[in-house]
């Protein structure tokens, strides 16, 4: 699939990371389908019709009693979806994480397997991502400025808990190290996707059919987590290539494998 697998620049692995998507699009649309993406539309779908139409002639006692109808239901009913989005999020992102890494590697990825993976890593993937929450919430409360270093030093955080095992400190330590020297490249991707997904998503604003724009919203918000995704996965690579040589020992790996193996058969490349 032609991958470059070598330290990228910011055009470089924005490319390889919609070039990933793409190629592997059906696997990871089936990954985010199976749970976010229903999730988001329910979300929307209990919101609407949690909400209470108010006509405009409406009486200041019936505007009065519409809001207190839906005063208690509405608060509980989105904090039920919020605490099962600390399931399906950090699992979803776990099976993400995995099939992108198998595809970017030349591997073929099937969504049973990478969630069976990512199940294996939901706890310190959860347990990090409150680590890291707090560490960047301390550091915008720090005038703002160290939080955003910290959002920054801590950007690869969720590739290296699920692929190289690690988790809490040593996972921010790990993902800090990665991001030496690449604050600016990872400050710039950022505010690109930032654009990106912002002005995908809001398309579905557009649609005068409430209901309608909620479906539709829900599966640009999963397609916006693919993105995200392969963005952090190629950005991963990218920086085991730059402090690491990653594409020099792999090759080195696949040699070793090749020359390990009886020689009547061809050997296959990478």
């Amino acid at each position: 699939m032609g991958y470059e697998i070598k330290e990228l620049s910011v055009g470089g692995i924005l490319d390889q990371a919609i070039k990933v998507s793409k190629d592997g699009a059906v696997v990871l649309m089936m990954i985010v389908g199976c749970m976010v993406v229903p999730l988001q539309i329910g979300a929307g779908l209990t919101q609407l019709a949690l909400t209470p139409v108010i006509p405009p002639d409406a009486t200041q006692e019936e505007v009065i009693a519409a809001q207190a109808q839906v005063g208690l239901a509405l608060p509980i009913a989105m904090m039920g979806i919020g605490l099962l989005s600390l399931i399906v999020q950090p699992l979803t992102t776990g099976a993400l994480i995995f099939a992108i890494a198998d595809i970017y590697l030349g591997r073929q990825p099937t969504v049973g397997n990478a969630f069976g993976r990512a199940l294996s890593r939901w706890l310190a993937l959860v347990g990090t991502t409150i680590l890291y929450a707090l560490a960047v919430g301390a550091g915008f409360v720090l005038l703002i400025i160290p939080g955003i270093i910290a959002t920054l030093w801590f950007y690869l955080y969720q590739p290296v808990v699920v692929l190289e095992e690690e988790a809490g400190v040593a996972a921010l330590k790990r993902s800090r190290n990665l991001m030496k020297d690449n604050l600016g490249k990872a400050f710039t991707i950022g505010f690109l996707v930032f654009l990106i997904v912002v002005g995908v998503t809001a398309s579905s604003a557009l649609i005068p059919q409430e209901h309608t724009g909620v479906v539709v919203g829900g599966i640009l918000q999963g397609l916006a987590m693919i993105f995200y995704a392969a963005v952090a996965i190629v950005f991963y690579f990218s920086t085991l290539c730059q402090h690491e040589a990653y594409d020099l020992k792999r090759l080195a790996e696949a040699v070793s494998d090749v020359e390990s193996e009886p020689s009547d058969e061809p050997a296959l490349g990478l």
